[in-house]
């Protein structure tokens, strides 16, 4: 059988998703073998593992078989990828075993559930780069996307995700389940997915069925207007880039379709890393 090589990108992050969506959907469509090229590297940021974790649930989804070739990251990380990427049995690889912790990042997931440890691991990990207030709005969204995930994923599993990179604290949730237009759709009819994207920082909208209530988006929004982050959404067929420094917003169609949501966002550190 023909085997499919995969080039990964010099960083891996929340950055040029097509790339990734590429490969999710060769695992999704087709049965041939993957390779993931690891050759130009040099780094994979919080939102980077995540997704890894989400191709690494896609992959023992549709029984594909995945051979990483050429990592030359230190020894920790390449051990690690080549734990949730590397040939397998028939078994799901478990929660724990897909965690990930280093001096910058911190990565897991959960089954069914929040995982209200995980927020109260990040206050202790990072509690001298974010102030009081910082950490209480981190504490704010990073549960709200996981009540999301749990309430309208079908996957069951989800990633969640914190780290720093470039002086700003990076942060979010990537599922592998029902979209936001494949839910927003249901209420409300738009010509195509960014259009869904962008309602869906309304007030007010929501996408959930089994919780009425919450937070939602909109909230985080404001949050990180506020704080003059950045939000990245991707979901089914579109993505949305809102960069509230410079106060702009970018939506674009996916070359590729994304079966879930990832809702990935930063906030600048006071004052650089210390």
């Amino acid at each position: 059988m023909r085997e499919q090589i995969y080039t990964l990108p010099s960083i891996i992050d929340d950055g040029r998703c097509d790339s990734y969506l590429e490969l999710l959907d060769e695992v999704r469509v087709n049965s041939r073998d993957v390779i993931l090229n690891f050759e130009k590297v040099a780094k994979i940021t919080a939102p980077g593992w995540a997704i890894l974790n989400c191709i690494s649930d896609s992959v023992f989804e549709h029984r594909r078989d995945i051979e990483t070739r050429n990592i030359f990251l230190k020894k920790d990380l390449k051990k690690h990828i080549e734990k949730i990427l590397g040939p397998r049995k028939k078994q799901i690889i478990s929660m724990n075993e897909m965690s990930f912790e280093d001096d910058e990042n911190l990565i897991s997931g959960a089954v069914c559930a929040i995982a209200p440890s995980f927020v109260e691991k990040i206050d202790q990990k990072y509690f001298q780069l974010l102030s009081e207030e910082k950490k209480w709005y981190v504490r704010l969204m990073l549960n709200e996307l996981m009540q999301n995930s749990v309430d309208h994923s079908t996957s069951e599993r989800y990633f969640f995700y914190a780290g720093i990179n470039d002086g700003d604290f990076l942060f979010g949730v990537c599922d592998m389940g029902v979209s936001i237009p494949a839910k927003l759709e249901q209420k409300y009819a738009y010509e195509n997915d960014q259009a869904y994207l962008l309602k869906s920082l309304e007030l007010g909208i929501g996408t959930r069925r089994v919780r009425s209530g919450g937070l939602g988006l909109n909230h985080m929004f404001e949050i990180l207007k506020k704080q003059k982050g950045r939000l990245v959404i991707i979901s089914r067929n579109a993505q949305l880039r809102k960069y509230f420094a410079r106060r702009k917003t970018q939506t674009s169609k996916l070359k590729h379709a994304l079966r879930g949501t990832w809702c990935m966002a930063q906030i600048p550190i006071e004052g650089g890393l210390k």
